[in-house]
């Protein structure tokens, strides 16, 4: 009820005749109480009255501290688009906040990884994606406050840049970057968290595809002893795990163990929401699923993760 009263006496200050600047903080403060509510739809009507009357009023002379504000809009705009998943608005507004190079520091390393991020999991743009973890980590290395969690951030940085270069078949570089992450998590006694088991993962996968079996078995089992510490329900990187175990064993001629190790990561991957990786998981699954049952004879090869 509070809300709704707040809403409505803000709306009211719109009606009279009032400054540019009270008509920006006005149309700023209705649409974080829409973002509060989740109404990301009117939020973005706000958001974009209050940009309109903000390059209306400086057409021509836009001062830093408006410049600022602009910015932070459109980098609010581009937030509420990527709640509704439309991804394309959301890299828009994001690219058009870091046009005005006002951003802080920090906050232009937040906006470089959630493009970077966007381009990696929803776009499959993983050169683009690297682009800009890349921006996000220059920023974060060079940056010399003491934050505590300044150490992850490099960590789990490093690990995205190594899996979308993984993404790429350049399992060298790969290698090189996931390194990097996971020294920064076991100096630093970071190994109880869900960001190091995704980097041992990472690190599974890469081994497994440059053919060192040893290292990529011990780096599966580290990642499930890791969920057990974590209770991590994560499903899809440990059906990935399982399916590593499988392909393994399947190399080694232990069937029955490849086996139980596919099906258990097939139990996984349907746990998850169908999304349409998810569907193509199951599908490949299911396919070595049918290859023991067509086959008497272990089926000694090397198997490939899609």
């Amino acid at each position: 009820m509070n809300y709704l009263i707040g809403l409505k006496s803000e709306e009211n200050d719109l009606i009279e005749p009032t400054s540019c600047s009270f008509k920006i903080y006005v149309h700023g403060t209705i649409a974080r109480f829409y973002v509060e509510k989740q109404d990301y739809q009117l939020a973005i009507k706000h958001y974009e009255h209050a940009l309109l009357t903000g390059e209306e009023e400086h057409e021509n002379n836009i001062d830093d501290e408006r410049q600022i504000t602009i910015a932070k809009f459109h980098c609010n705009i581009g937030h509420c688009y990527e709640a509704l998943e439309d991804y394309r608005n959301c890299l828009g507004h994001y690219k058009k906040s870091l046009e005005f190079n006002t951003l802080d520091s920090l906050l232009k390393a937040n906006v470089y990884f959630t493009m970077a991020s966007i381009y990696e999991n929803n776009e499959q743009q993983y050169n683009l994606a690297i682009e800009y973890y890349r921006k996000s980590l220059i920023i974060e290395s060079n940056d010399s406050n003491e934050d505590k969690n300044k150490e992850l951030n490099l960590a789990s940085l490093n690990n995205s840049i190594g899996w979308c270069y993984c993404m790429l078949n350049k399992q060298n570089i790969a290698l090189e970057y996931c390194q990097k992450s996971i020294i920064i998590y076991e100096t630093t006694n970071n190994i109880a968290n869900a960001d190091y088991l995704n980097v041992c993962g990472s690190l599974a996968l890469i081994y497994y595809q440059i053919n060192d079996y040893d290292a990529a078995w011990n780096y599966c089992i580290k990642s499930l002893s890791i969920k057990e510490i974590l209770m991590n329900n994560d499903l899809c990187i440990i059906g990935w795990i399982y399916e590593i175990l499988g392909n393994i064993y399947l190399y080694n001629n232990d069937k029955t163990l490849a086996f139980n190790c596919y099906k258990h990561s097939l139990d996984l991957f349907r746990k998850q929401d169908q999304s349409n990786a998810t569907v193509n998981n199951i599908k490949r699954i299911k396919q070595l699923l049918n290859q023991f049952n067509n086959s008497n004879e272990p089926l000694r090869k090397k198997q490939k993760l899609c």
